[in-house]
């Protein structure tokens, strides 16, 4: 096998594995902790394959590198009412302009 095909199956393995931790399977959870402790200071590889995992999830941690702008989620799903529970107008949006010589 090839560096590629090996890299491949690991990543694979590991996933499931994550996937058992994730639905609550106590050992694949102890066990997968354990191997990322093990692994802590071996570069941004092995952070970035630790974050594609999930194993944030799994120690209860929130993800550093998700950005999320709740003021648009709190106006999108409706929670920004104006007095009389009217929605908050959205800005009008630009009118295409027809062609010259367009009647």
């Amino acid at each position: 096998m090839d560096a590629e095909a090996v890299a491949s199956a690991v990543e694979e393995t590991l996933a499931e594995v994550t996937r058992g931790a994730l639905r609550g399977e106590g050992l694949a959870r102890e066990e997968l902790l354990a191997l990322a402790d093990r692994t802590t200071g071996g570069g941004k590889r092995l952070e970035t394959l630790w974050g594609r995992m999930g194993l944030g999830a799994l120690r209860g941690e929130t993800q550093r590198t998700r950005r999320v702008e709740w003021w648009r989620r709190w106006r999108c799903r409706g929670g920004a009412r104006a007095a009389g529970g009217d929605r908050v107008p959205r800005a009008p949006q630009p009118q295409a302009s027809a062609a010259e010589g367009d009647p």
